[in-house]
């Protein structure tokens, strides 16, 4: 039984069970089908003084300290964070608070043999600091903006780079993330590609008649856009498009900051009659939207390998999608989808449009995700696992 403890701030948790959730279904997928034993630390966040004024900080303090989640017990330890400020001496700030429980859990309720780190920035830091004053080997994955934005600033960037150096291995959910990783911090023996995986047994075509009567959808050009409501999604340019397709409808599902500027840009392009935006729904839920679309679309400005893609590709919706990130990864057929090269109104319209004029059955467009099984992803997990333990083991005997 291989003993692993994934270490990372991006995990649900009973005030939002939404939070990291891409991270929490790869690591059920690995316990469901391989001999481990998971345990989860995921750090929170405390905010000295502006919890009585922030909501959001409020929402943290609720988070339990401890609790299992579909059979995998997980730990919320605290750390001090101040926002903004704080950016710099997070990944110290994390380690400090996590080092004592993570020795704590190692000699005497879980004696782990690998460091799963996920997020390079502050997790993977923290991580490495802890991993190292354990002794025991640590792997870290890059998912998107850890390499893409926060790399940029240079104190990052040099923790990044140091973390990586002494990492057992390197993944990265995308060829594209493996380039950018690759070009900051070259000199990584092991870098591999573990790309996110769809679960078919969820995910998969609903008819779409059924499916608009359930979500209560009516006939029409249907666009469905699927999450968190932030700037770097771009939600904006789903609106702007819209008002170019006058005979469509545009469903958003997802919650965040961004809510209220939408729904007034939505009014400014006299579209307000034709766009409805709801709250984030289960992931058993998001099938019957997905099935009941005719395109899905995704407007993002970064991404590492967008789990929305593969899930609506998989419910039979084809995706309209800028390219970024490991997007074309995924939409290489097309009966996947349209690739929009730039971000603008006019193209995404045009992309919509040729999407809806292709007769594509849903099963076709399915066949598309065929490749992104979880069960691929999952052996290739396992096996990097496995190895780093057994070198691991090995310099201990020779030693």
């Amino acid at each position: 039984m291989l003993k692993i403890l994934t270490f990372s701030s991006l995990y649900p948790n009973n005030v939002d069970a939404r939070h990291g959730i891409f991270v929490e279904q790869r690591l059920r997928q690995l316990s469901a089908a391989k001999p481990i034993r998971p345990l989860v630390v995921a750090p929170v966040p405390r905010v000295p003084l502006l919890g009585k004024v922030m909501p959001q900080v409020k929402g943290l303090e609720r988070i339990d300290a401890e609790t299992t989640r579909h059979g995998i017990p997980i730990l919320y330890p605290r750390y001090y964070h101040i926002p903004k400020v704080g950016m710099t001496v997070a990944p110290l700030s994390m380690a400090m608070a996590t080092i004592p429980v993570l020795a704590e859990l190692k000699s005497r309720r879980h004696d782990f043999a690998l460091i799963d780190a996920q997020y390079f920035y502050p997790d993977g830091v923290a991580a490495a600091i802890a991993a190292r004053r354990l002794g025991v080997p640590y792997t870290i994955t890059a998912r998107g903006s850890d390499l893409n934005l926060i790399a940029q600033h240079a104190v990052p960037r040099r923790m990044i780079r140091w973390a990586a150096r002494h990492a057992a291995a390197v993944i990265t959910v995308s060829d594209a993330l493996k380039g950018v990783f690759e070009s900051l911090a070259s000199g990584q023996r092991r870098v591999e590609v573990l790309p996110n995986g769809v679960d078919r047994s969820v995910f998969r075509p609903t008819n779409r008649a059924a499916a608009r009567a359930a979500i209560g959808a009516g006939a029409g050009l249907l666009i469905v856009a699927v999450g968190n409501l932030l700037p770097v999604k771009r939600f904006e340019l789903a609106l702007e498009a819209l008002a170019l397709l006058p005979d469509a409808r545009l469903l958003i599902l997802g919650g965040g900051p961004e809510l209220a500027r939408l729904r007034r840009l939505a009014i400014e392009r006299e579209v307000q009659s034709r766009v409805e935006i709801r709250a984030p729904v289960p992931q058993t839920e998001l099938p019957m939207f997905y099935s009941a679309a005719d395109v899905s679309l995704l407007c993002s400005a970064r991404e590492g390998m967008p789990n929305v893609v593969l899930e609506s590709i998989a419910c039979g919706t084809p995706v309209a999608a800028v390219a970024v990130g490991g997007v074309a990864e995924v939409i290489k057929r097309p009966e996947a989808g349209l690739l929009i090269e730039r971000a603008s109104p006019p193209e995404i319209a045009d992309a919509v449009r040729r999407l809806a004029a292709i007769a594509v059955s849903q099963s076709e467009v399915a066949r598309c995700a065929d490749e992104f099984s979880w069960e691929r992803t999952v052996d290739r997990q396992f096996d990097l696992f496995s190895s780093i333990v057994a070198e691991q083991r090995r310099r201990g005997v020779s030693a």
